[in-house]
C-alpha cells in the first residue's frame, strides 16, 4: 500500500527543508522566496523521516521554479525552466496550497 503523501503533499521531516511531495518525488523547496512566489500559504505536514527518505528526490525548486497555463488549458510546475509537472485536477492543485493567481 503506498502512503498517502506520494500522490501529493508539502511535508517537512525533522529537519529543516521543507518538500513538495508530487508524482511520487520530494522536491526540496529551497527557501521562503521560492514559496512565496508558488505557495497562497506556506504550510506543511510533518512527516517523519524514515517516510521522507523513502521518496526518491527529484529537482531543488529554485527561484526559477514557476505556474504555467499550457496551450491545452492546464496548470503545470515547471521546475527551474527544465522539467513541467502537470496537476491531475484542480483539487490537487488547490490541496498542495499553490496560488492561482501566480500562474
Amino acid at each position: 500500500m503506498k502512503h498517502p503523501i506520494l500522490n501529493c503533499a508539502v511535508v517537512k521531516g525533522t529537519g529543516n527543508p521543507v518538500y513538495l511531495v508530487l508524482h511520487g518525488k520530494k522536491y526540496e523547496i529551497s527557501g521562503e522566496e521560492v514559496a512565496a512566489k508558488l505557495f497562497t500559504y506556506p504550510y506543511h505536514t510533518k512527516v517523519t523521516d524514515k517516510c521522507l527518505n523513502s521518496l526518491p528526490a527529484g529537482e531543488t525548486l529554485s527561484t526559477l521554479s514557476r505556474l504555467i497555463a499550457g496551450a491545452d488549458k492546464k496548470v503545470y510546475l515547471s521546475i527551474n525552466d527544465s522539467i513541467k509537472l502537470p496537476f491531475s485536477d484542480t483539487a490537487t492543485f488547490d490541496e498542495l496550497g499553490f496560488d492561482a493567481g501566480k500562474v
